[in-house]
């Protein structure tokens, strides 16, 4: 009887099969066809390991979205009100199911940006970009800049955004797209102070699929001048991961289960070839 072909892809995860594995199953059948000689093909076993060998990691795609158009209230966010102002984008179509890494640029005119409060989230993720930039035990009030034009990045030299005053040339960098780590503090922008720890970070949305809903949220929560959004944008990188695939655990398991059936079918076969 014809043994039914297999798809190419298939073929090629048999290929992964460790050699080693498919002498020792090779040899296994040998044995068992020392006494007779069955119907019994390699393939079956080794498209059986193959489909519990894990898929090989995809290359990773990076993706860059901007917006600077279509805000609600023209991007103006209520001076003085903690309800704030918001901005949700959804991406749709991209491939790649799981975030390995995103960035976040932010532009924002006038203002104090003592005042504000940003943050961003999708689906479970979430992070603080911004919460009362400069608000110290001493300074209940935070930094009276004006603006800001910058990517927010996890892994920033800056560091975090808080305390961008201490960083010598700040004037020019919170102004020309450098890389600042976000803010961070999990915190009520009511109380939040430098000492608090940042624990909210743009990792959050590590492993999660970038498909969906990406809301920006912005208050300022002092009076007295008016913050504006210019723009806003995404970069994010990620990768195509299988579902529902074994791991390696799976893998010698099954391997386990093949071998004792190999073994099983010999001593069967050497009972028969026994009889009278």
């Amino acid at each position: 009887m014809k043994t039914p072909s297999i798809s190419s892809s298939l073929r090629n995860r048999v290929g992964q099969v460790p050699s080693r594995v498919r002498f020792q199953i090779r040899l296994l059948i040998r044995r068992a066809r020392g006494a007779t000689r069955p119907s019994f093909t390699l393939r079956p076993l080794l498209c059986a390991l193959a489909l519990c060998l894990p898929v090989p990691a995809s290359f990773a795609v990076s993706y860059t979205f901007s917006w600077d158009s279509g805000f609600a209230n023209g991007g103006v966010v209520p001076d003085g009100n903690v309800t704030g102002w918001n901005d949700m984008r959804t991406l749709t179509g991209i491939a790649e199911n799981a975030i390995l890494d995103v960035n976040v640029t932010l532009r924002l005119t006038g203002g104090w940006n003592g005042d504000l409060y940003a943050y961003l989230t999708h689906d479970s993720g979430f992070t603080v970009l911004l919460n009362r930039a400069g608000r110290t035990g001493d300074d209940g009030f935070g930094y009276g800049d004006a603006g800001l034009d910058v990517i927010f990045d996890d892994g920033a030299a800056n560091g975090d955004f808080h305390a961008y005053q201490a960083v010598p040339g700040y004037a020019t960098s919170i102004a020309d797209g450098s890389l600042w780590a976000p803010d961070g503090r999990n915190v009520s922008p009511l109380t939040v102070l430098d000492s608090d720890l940042p624990s909210a970070f743009l990792s959050g949305f590590n492993g999660l699929d970038p498909n969906g809903n990406w809301t920006l949220f912005v208050a300022d929560v002092g009076s007295g001048e008016v913050s504006t959004v210019a723009r806003w944008g995404l970069t994010i990188e990620a990768e195509y991961r299988a579902v529902g695939v074994p791991d390696a655990g799976g893998t010698l398991a099954l391997l386990g289960a093949a071998c004792g059936a190999v073994e099983w079918f010999k001593r069967r076969l050497v009972r028969r070839s026994l009889r009278p």
